[in-house]
């Protein structure tokens, strides 16, 4: 009897035993979920925006937005990401997260919208409050859930921000053209001009030239811009102003740059993109590759080489332009395989069969593939893939 007594009580004891340390791992469990959903700046009033695609040039997101709407039937928009450095074309924007996720789910399963992202935060000209949601933005996968690294340049610090309160500027400050014009016969260039903070040397804004442009929000927050045209086929042009003498020159203001053709020995940045992985052109590319034809035609002496590089090197699948395929239309691309230097070597072919069939002569044209040889940031850089470019060399003009 005692034996069964004995057996019963270190039963219960177990069993109390069992119990109490449930609640002790249900509590730290419970804590552990408080803390995460504290720190997880999904918990936040920032909108979900859909995301279909983001450009250095702003031009090429009205061409992406006049896509979306034709092809697709979708009404796009586009914002600034500041700490990005990028155009964002977005097609939704909402603040519950779910709805974000799941448009971007159902995009990501047509072949040509596979891309697409949710971008988690603001856009706008920073303000010193807006500073901190700055931090705290980011690039969701919506089918992994995990973050994506689009290259982005530095934040501007925070005392190269002024308060707009702090600037009274006039209603005529804020409007300005960009008046671009080629030097040797006056006759106008069409295409952007980027404003930096000349401070902190980030961008701040893009333009198109010989439109009036606002530039209201930027001279509420920077006191000193630095205007850049730099329109592929040209030379470089800069000019460096202060807002106060922005708001002294009588209206209509003008900015005026004179620009002259590329020289010989000039290397030029020639802004086409491709799919990742693949020597086909990106719609918005087309621009770029019309201003590349009228220069090489514009002066037939012109003679190039076109540098072409990558972010990786390793043999990796990729996608070709099949045998008189289309330039732009991934998805009539042929698979294939091959290094870094291989697609260079893909990618600068592509452009020199474009150009002739814009009837320009290739023996005017050498490729060089350099792959991933020559990167410009480094691998764990959030710009590491900013190193595939695509550059134009002149060798005789």
């Amino acid at each position: 009897m005692k034996y069964k007594i004995k057996c019963i009580s270190v039963f219960m004891h177990l069993l109390l035993s069992s119990f109490l340390c449930s609640v002790a791992l249900l509590e730290g469990h419970t804590s552990s979920v408080k803390a995460a959903t504290h720190e997880d700046p999904i918990e936040d009033n920032m909108p979900y925006y859909v995301v279909i695609g983001a450009f250095s040039v702003e031009a090429n997101a009205h061409r992406l937005i006049e896509q979306a709407a034709a092809q697709w039937h979708y009404t796009a928009q586009y914002a600034f990401n500041y700490k990005r450095q990028l155009f964002y074309v977005y097609v939704l924007k909402t603040l519950v997260r779910e709805e974000a996720y799941g448009m971007a789910v159902e995009l990501q399963s047509r072949q040509d919208l596979r891309k697409t992202w949710v971008y988690h935060g603001t856009f706008g000209v920073p303000s010193l409050s807006s500073l901190e949601d700055r931090d705290h933005a980011q690039d969701v996968d919506p089918s992994t859930r995990e973050r994506l690294n689009i290259a982005a340049k530095p934040t501007p610090a925070q005392d190269s921000l002024k308060n707009p309160s702090s600037l009274q500027m006039s209603k005529d400050a804020s409007s300005i053209v960009l008046k671009a014009f080629r030097w040797i016969d006056q006759k106008p260039v069409n295409g952007t001009v980027r404003a930096l903070d000349k401070q902190s040397a980030t961008m701040v804004g893009v333009y198109q030239t010989n439109t009036p442009s606002s530039l209201k929000e930027i001279i509420h927050n920077i006191d000193n811009i630095t205007f850049v045209a730099d329109i592929f086929g040209y030379r470089k042009v800069i000019r460096k102003f202060d807002a106060s003498d922005l708001e002294k020159q009588n209206s209509p203001k003008e900015i005026s740059f004179e620009l002259e053709r590329l020289k010989k020995g000039d290397i030029a940045n020639l802004n086409v993109t491709f799919p990742d992985q693949a020597a086909i052109f990106s719609p918005e590319s087309a621009e770029e590759l019309n201003r590349l034809t009228e220069m090489m035609n514009e002066n037939k002496k012109y003679k190039i080489i076109i540098h072409v590089h990558t972010y990786f090197g390793d043999k990796r699948k990729l996608m070709a332009r099949g045998n008189k395929g289309d330039f732009f239309d991934l998805s009539k691309a042929v698979p294939t395989s091959g290094s870094g230097k291989k697609l260079s070597q893909m990618r600068g072919e592509l452009i020199r069969e474009y150009l002739r069939s814009q009837r320009i002569d290739t023996q005017r044209i050498q490729i060089k593939p350099w792959g991933d040889k020559k990167p410009i940031y480094g691998k764990q850089s959030e710009q590491f893939k900013g190193n595939e470019r695509t550059e134009i060399e002149i060798t005789r003009d």
